[in-house]
């Protein structure tokens, strides 16, 4: 083996002493040996390294290389979430966390829920509106049912989507009460983190148009597909599954986009006609309908049927990761069209996201006519030739909620 010279040992040093946690007495010994070294590169007439010397210069060596082993960092995990409820007050949140001695699990989930009823409340006993979908989604997290079904392997014959519906339509059996105008979007992500192989494992199933995205060391790795009328491939399924109304399958709305960080445009939109139920989804937990008499109900799976989205993705446990599952409350406002929503999405947390979007929601725009705004594009203006009115959301401001998972170093 070749003699380590006194400048490769001394870099060397610097940089482990820097960054990693090694025992002083490590450190006294290698100065002992890049003394010596010294001391014979002082003299005229070197001798050549005795074996003793070779030894000593091999055992640095040994210290070094193990040390470069474990990374010169930890990494912290960590799960947060939001709820800022500025429309119906419908949007929830769930989270699990289990440590076994071989790994540690994660489970987090956001619901967006819309559509209500005015009848007999069977938790309160009073008439009154009220989404029988999440109050009982809310009974079920507080007895451990939901985590449960969260937990289960989103590839088997009952998902964790398909057993949440049968939940529900036992509900439906059980309270004798229909769920056909009310539901929630369903986003669920597992993690699992092996500590024997030391990767990440991420599975992500999704029922609806509240989005999960990925962000690993800086780059957008996942992003959903949403279930909604511009889903082509959803609106091939109704067809398929008889579920959508044939005679008139879409009908005509509004949505907005923005075309800068000060300014937006009406854009066109359309809800999907299924059954008895117009939304601007395909998919939803709930909406099940009770067949009175029976006692039953029509369909386990509600009268959109099931076919979620489903992905599982594999990381290192030293990536940089930002894991997020949001409602379209979130979804809607901030755009990955925008630059600046771009960058900011690859970093926050839950928290930071939904203070962000409930900024945007309570904020004043400038609102461009769509007409005139076409009519700018087409004749060459630009935005500063168009007029623009002033405008709020107020009471159409959407529900926010948003779930995350961060790894990130601790340097």
């Amino acid at each position: 083996m070749a003699f380590i010279n006194n400048d490769e040992i001394m870099n060397y040093v610097q940089y482990v002493n820097d960054y990693s946690n090694i025992d002083p007495t490590v450190f006294e010994e290698i100065g002992r040996i890049m003394s010596e070294e010294s001391i014979r590169n002082a003299s005229d007439e070197q001798e050549p390294p005795t074996p003793a010397e070779v030894d000593d210069a091999s055992l640095v060596c040994e210290i070094l290389l193990s040390a470069e082993d474990t990374p010169p960092f930890e990494m912290q995990r960590i799960v947060d979430s939001a709820v800022h409820l500025l429309g119906s007050k419908q949007d929830i949140v769930h989270t699990t966390h289990r440590t076994f001695e071989d790994r540690e699990e994660w489970d987090l989930a956001a619901m967006d829920g819309h559509g209500s009823t005015r009848q007999q409340n069977p938790y309160s006993g009073k008439y009154e509106a009220h989404n029988l979908t999440l109050l009982v989604i809310q009974e079920m997290i507080e007895n451990g049912e939901l985590d449960e079904i969260m937990a289960r392997d989103i590839y088997s014959e009952e998902d964790p989507a398909f057993a949440l519906q049968k939940a529900l339509s036992r509900k439906c059996v059980e309270f004798k009460k229909d769920m056909t105008q009310v539901g929630a979007t369903f986003s669920l992500i597992q993690i699992r983190h092996d500590f024997t192989t030391k990767k990440i494992t991420v599975n992500v199933l999704t029922v609806g148009d509240s989005p999960v995205t990925i962000h690993s060391n800086g780059e957008k790795v996942l992003q959903s597909i949403e279930h909604t009328w511009s889903n082509s491939e959803e609106l091939d399924r109704l067809r398929m599954e008889n579920r959508i109304n044939r005679y008139e399958e879409l009908k005509l709305s509004s949505t907005f986009k923005f075309i800068d960080s000060e300014t937006l445009v009406s854009e066109p939109a359309y809800y999907v006609n299924v059954g008895p139920c117009q939304l601007a989804m395909t998919q939803s937990i709930g909406h099940i309908q009770y067949r009175q008499g029976a006692p039953t109900v029509v369909d386990e799976k509600g009268v959109f049927g099931l076919a979620p989205f489903k992905a599982t993705m594999v990381f290192d446990e030293t990536d940089e990761l930002v894991i997020k599952g949001y409602s379209d409350g979130v979804s809607d406002v901030v755009v990955d069209y925008l630059p600046e929503d771009t960058e900011f999405l690859k970093t926050a947390n839950a928290t930071q996201t939904a203070d962000y979007a409930k900024m945007k929601w309570e904020k004043t725009w400038d609102a461009v006519p769509k007409n005139l705004y076409d009519k700018a594009i087409a004749d060459g203006l630009t935005l500063a030739d168009v007029a623009k009115i002033p405008m709020s959301f107020g009471r159409g401001a959407d529900d926010v909620c948003c779930v995350s998972w961060t790894q990130s170093k601790i340097m």
